[in-house]
């Protein structure tokens, strides 16, 4: 290996290995792309420590007119840095467009890789084609597993493994929108990076248009800020309790302030209403509890007078004594009426007596007749007599005509007595009737002298019921001013120990982050080695956990290094793991961090210091791949921390060995 430079801080002075980490606990040591099974179309060894993979940008030298361009790109570095992700449980590997082509020259390839977790190899093939076989085996050549005719296993064993070397091994309590079984994927995320980020901000990992499924993808900021925090140690489930706690208070506060708000704006509304109601002046009234107790002790009188009122009932006697009036008039009128019809009644017998007498006198007549001159023959009407001189044997009866004349005297006396009878009768009914209609005429003024004091009580009580709904009505809304005052006292209470709470959470937050202080102790102060290291001692740095979260800065000369904060604070949380501060493995892979606008002094510093950290023990307690275009340093690209060279010049120096097209 070639000699290093000489770095202003050593890492073995700064940093202490812990006793669990002299052996990474993650590194992959070997990748490998098939065609199909038993075509291998790259074979890379990785190793622990610094992985370097170099695609030459040919510089100037290549920047004559009409010469082919090379520019370093387009070699399948970001792709490799992808299926190394793919490898390690991620859910895609490129952009459907890309994965397109690539199974469109690949129906049957796949990608594998042998990845030793907490000392035992894990081997793992997925696939790059049109097949669906995830296959994951313990203690196992990815040959072997690769030309497997066994049915697909899934990749759960690994991902099982792989979050065993995650602490806290699950995020979701403290990230509840991660599920259970996402924290690995969620520390893969922040260790390999998407280039497209282009190292902006310590907490963008990954770009849209990578479409990787990473769950981070969905996360907010401050979502990302805490799952960080978990992994670095300086944040736990009593933090977590606390700060969703206080991220409910503002919406909490604004739902009582709208509630605050409503009810003032109906107190006064309902205030000026009642006012009113009572015919007060508002301006000129008191205001807040005297109103209150003002208006109470009007709906009381209010109510007190209506039930005086329902006690009285003023028309209860004239319609008492209106009624009998006419009872006894109906009364009486029923009586002669039942007379009228007595008399009816004799006057039709009497009439039918006369009609039966004028019969009889009739009868008399004719033996009137007979008695003057006999009988007549019934079938020739000839007097008896006659038929007797001429021969008839019936003319022998003897004639009576006194008796006959002394009947109809009698007949015609009792007939008299009769029409008598009918004349008193007519008289005495014709008093009657005179009687009655005089009863009914008093009966007619006598209903209406009760349907109008009828009338005058509904009226009467018409108005006393809606003087009790109006009293009612004005105490049950006295009764709401009262709630309303209540609610909104209640209301201005809660606001103040909202408020309380707030500053309570706030200091016991203050307490908690005193408590990691230490551990953000160390996390400043490796932050600032790493600086040196990359920048000389003239760089102001630091990191801190404020409200806001994670402020970190990175200055030469009063300018920022806006850029760099992202790769140091990545190395920072490497070194932390290595010192077993952290709870994430220290693995890391940079993709092409010189497209973070670094300058080359600094790029070369960044290699040289990975480099330097092997040193920290026998074995390189980390792996640290990193992608560049641009020229490493001289030693190491004749070292063995040169694993790959790439060229986007030739198809087969291309990561694939093929033109996608």
């Amino acid at each position: 290996m070639a000699r290093q430079e000489e770095l202003f801080l050593k890492p073995e002075l700064t940093i202490s290995v812990h006793d669990s980490r002299r052996d990474p606990p993650l590194w992959v040591r070997r990748f490998v792309l098939w065609t199909q099974p038993g075509e291998v179309v790259r074979d890379v060894p990785l190793r622990a420590g610094l992985n370097v993979i170099w695609s030459p940008d040919p510089g100037s030298s290549a920047a004559n007119v009409g010469q082919n361009a090379d520019s370093g790109h387009g070699a399948g570095k970001t792709l490799l840095c992808r299926l190394l992700r793919y490898c390690l449980g991620e859910a895609t590997f490129a952009s459907e467009d890309q994965r397109r082509n690539i199974a469109a020259k690949f129906p049957n390839g796949l990608v594998g890789a042998e990845i030793v977790v907490a000392g035992t190899v894990w081997s793992v093939i997925r696939p790059i084609g049109l097949t669906r076989r995830h296959m994951v085996r313990r203690q196992a050549r990815l040959e072997e597993l690769a030309e497997s005719k066994e049915a697909a296993t899934g990749i759960g064993p690994l991902l099982d493994a792989l979050s065993s070397v995650v602490c806290p091994s699950t995020l979701s309590g403290i990230v509840p929108e991660l599920r259970d079984d996402s924290s690995w994927l969620f520390a893969l995320a922040w260790l390999v990076r998407d280039q497209e980020n282009r190292f902006d901000h310590i907490l963008d990992w990954r770009h849209a248009r990578s479409e990787s499924g990473s769950p981070v993808s969905s996360l907010s900021k401050d979502q990302v800020l805490a799952g960080v925090r978990a992994l670095l140690g300086i944040l736990d489930d009593e933090e977590i309790r606390l700060k969703n706690d206080r991220q409910r208070i503002p919406s909490k506060r604004q739902s009582v302030d709208r509630d605050l708000a409503y009810f003032r704006r109906r107190i006064e509304e309902l205030r000026a209403e009642l006012l009113r109601r009572v015919e007060l002046d508002q301006d000129g009234a008191v205001g807040g509890p005297l109103d209150l107790a003002a208006l109470q002790a009007v709906a009381e009188e209010k109510l007190r007078m209506c039930q005086e009122r329902e006690s009285l009932r003023p028309f209860a006697a004239q319609i008492s004594q209106a009624r009998a009036e006419r009872d006894r008039v109906l009364q009486e009128s029923a009586v002669l009426d039942e007379q009228l019809k007595k008399l009816d009644a004799k006057v039709d017998l009497t009439k039918q007596q006369m009609q039966g007498l004028q019969g009889e006198r009739t009868d008399l007549k004719v033996r009137e007749l007979r008695e003057t001159h006999g009988d007549l023959c019934p079938i020739c009407f000839v007097p008896i007599d006659l038929a007797l001189a001429e021969g008839c044997a019936l003319s022998t009866h003897r004639r009576d005509t006194q008796s006959v004349a002394d009947e109809k005297a009698e007949l015609a006396a009792r007939i008299e007595g009769c029409r008598t009878a009918i004349d008193h009768y007519s008289v005495e009914a014709k008093t009657m009737k005179v009687r009655l209609s005089t009863l009914r005429a008093t009966e007619d003024t006598l209903n209406a002298k009760v349907r109008d004091l009828e009338s005058l009580a509904e009226q009467d009580h018409d108005a006393r019921r809606r003087q009790s709904s109006d009293a009612r009505r004005f105490q049950d809304d006295v009764g709401e001013f009262s709630d309303l005052q209540d609610q909104s006292s209640k209301a201005e209470r809660a606001i103040l120990a909202l408020d309380d709470r707030e500053k309570e959470l706030r200091d016991q937050q203050s307490a908690l982050r005193d408590r990691h202080a230490d551990v953000m102790r160390r996390f400043n102060d490796i932050y600032v080695f790493v600086s040196r290291a990359l920048l000389g001692s003239d760089v102001e740095s630091s990191i801190d956990l404020t409200g806001q979260g994670l402020q970190a800065k990175v200055q030469v000369g009063g300018q920022a290094m806006e850029s760099l904060k992202t790769l140091v604070f990545d190395l920072t949380a490497m070194l932390m793991s290595i010192e077993g501060r952290a709870g994430v493995p220290a693995f890391l892979i940079h993709d092409s961090p010189r497209e973070a606008d670094l300058g080359e002094s600094i790029y070369h510093r960044l290699f040289r210091f990975a480099a330097s950290l092997e040193g920290l023990s026998e074995q390189p307690p980390f792996q640290y791949i990193i992608t560049t275009t641009s020229n490493p340093p001289a030693e190491i690209q004749s070292s063995d921390f040169l694993v790959q060279k790439l060229s986007g010049s030739s198809v087969n120096d291309r990561l694939l060995r093929c033109d996608l097209g």
